[in-house]
């Protein structure tokens, strides 16, 4: 199975950073920043093939190749991260894989 998403840097973690704990008069200049640097690399993608589907706000960016997929981006709590990691090891799956089969499972109890 290839790849079907990828996260990417669309800008500096430096600029991210200054953008996180920006004020509003400087927030918009920031922003302006960010988006101009941010083009470059879209459309570098963009020809490879992956289309954006998510901008998170450490100056990343969620890239599908496949229309059927939908990029999400969570963030889990060590202990869970450490645990799934480690279920992920012992039977021999990726992580992604365990993730969606879960959700499944859920959706499927819950429909």
């Amino acid at each position: 199975m290839r790849k079907q998403s990828r996260i990417k840097r669309l800008y500096s973690r430096r600029l991210a950073r200054r953008l996180a704990t920006a004020t509003a008069s400087t927030k918009a200049e920031l922003e302006n920043l960010a988006e101009y640097e941010s083009k470059h690399e879209i459309a570098r993608q963009r020809e490879k093939g992956w289309k954006l589907v998510t901008r998170l706000d450490t100056g990343e960016g969620v890239f599908v190749r496949d229309e059927e997929i939908v990029g999400l981006h969570i963030q889990l709590p060590t202990p869970l991260f450490k645990r799934l990691d480690a279920e992920a090891a012992r039977r021999e799956t990726t992580k992604r894989q365990m993730v969606i089969a879960a959700l499944e499972r859920y959706l499927d109890q819950t429909s």
